[in-house]
């Protein structure tokens, strides 16, 4: 019987910059499975995403609140168009 993912030393998720689990680190000094283990786990890694894709092929919601995407690029226009205020350093803890 093998371990799995979670409670094996030594492996860990990494994701990618939207946020998805992409990545599988795995520190073979610190991980104590045999390469039988390991190779049934690479499987089962790619049998699962295999399955995902197949299963849902459903949009992928956006990594941001386009509500607040919406604010960012209002305050850009603002600020190209000169709607802004400056304020000295020193007058921030007035």
């Amino acid at each position: 019987m093998y371990r799995t993912m979670e409670t094996m030393t030594g492996v860990r998720y990494e994701k990618d910059t939207r946020g998805r689990s992409r990545y599988v680190r795995i520190d073979l000094d610190k991980c104590s499975v045999t390469m039988d283990e390991l190779q049934v786990l690479l499987n089962e890694i790619m049998s699962n995403k295999r399955n995902r894709r197949a299963v849902s092929q459903v949009e992928e919601a956006p990594p941001y609140n386009p509500e607040f995407v919406a604010k960012i690029k209002q305050s850009d226009k603002d600020f190209k168009d000169g709607n802004y205020t400056v304020r000295a350093i020193e007058d921030l803890w007035k």
